[in-house]
């Protein structure tokens, strides 16, 4: 496939190297049935892939789409959230003489609807997403955010508290390896069994690395 976009170029000066060619990513399927909603992803030479089942969304009310073309914030509140930003930026030594205001955070409130609750998700356009129940997230998402959060939010709470225990964690295990490593080397008697176990381990680890590499279409 990769040789005929080459070939089909029809351009004398670009000449496809052999062998270079690799899957990036997976292909996609997805199905559903009355309550969820089934999406599947196969590498396309048979090297692996994961299934996930999510809970199908409800169908949203008429009354989410009331609030057309609605803004709230007026052009004197925008003028003077750009500004406000722009002191602060200031204040942290950046050389910049303007900002624009792009996008506004979304707001999530809860309403009851002929005696149900619903969760809203307000966007400052009017648009609203509208589901029914208390709209907290599941085990698995919450989980799933915590792992694959990264960096400090820039503001004192959860999130911060997160990350510093991240830090330290990551800081601990490094030190304890090479504490480790350490003492391992001034016990004589064990030196040739932490070599041997030393180069399974690596060899476990390359192993895994480069079939993870190859699962996801990498190499």
């Amino acid at each position: 496939m990769a040789r005929k976009a080459v070939d089909d170029l029809n351009n004398d000066a670009i000449t496809f190297i052999p062998d270079s060619a690799s899957w990036m990513g997976h292909l996609s399927f997805q199905g559903s049935n009355d309550s969820h909603t089934f999406r599947a992803y196969l590498h396309p030479e048979g090297n692996g892939g994961s299934v996930r089942l999510d809970p199908k969304e409800t169908k949203s009310p008429e009354w989410s789409k009331a609030l057309k073309d609605w803004n709230p914030i007026s052009e004197e509140d925008k003028t003077k959230f750009e500004q406000h930003a722009l002191s602060t930026v200031q204040n942290k030594d950046v050389r910049v003489s303007s900002l624009s205001l792009k996008n506004y955070p979304k707001v999530r409130f809860q309403v009851l609807y002929n005696g149900v609750v619903h969760t809203v998700k307000l966007k400052m356009n009017g648009s609203l997403d509208v589901e029914e129940g208390s709209g907290s997230a599941s085990i698995r998402r919450k989980l799933l955010r915590l792992h694959v959060m990264h960096g400090s939010p820039g503001y004192i709470g959860v999130r911060w508290l997160w990350a510093r225990i991240v830090d330290i964690m990551g800081i601990a295990m490094i030190m304890w390896g090479v504490t480790g490593m350490i003492m391992w080397w001034m016990m004589r008697s064990t030196r040739t069994q932490g070599l041997i176990a030393l180069s399974l381990g690596s060899i476990v680890i390359v192993t895994l690395a480069v079939s993870i590499w190859i699962t996801f279409g990498m190499l």
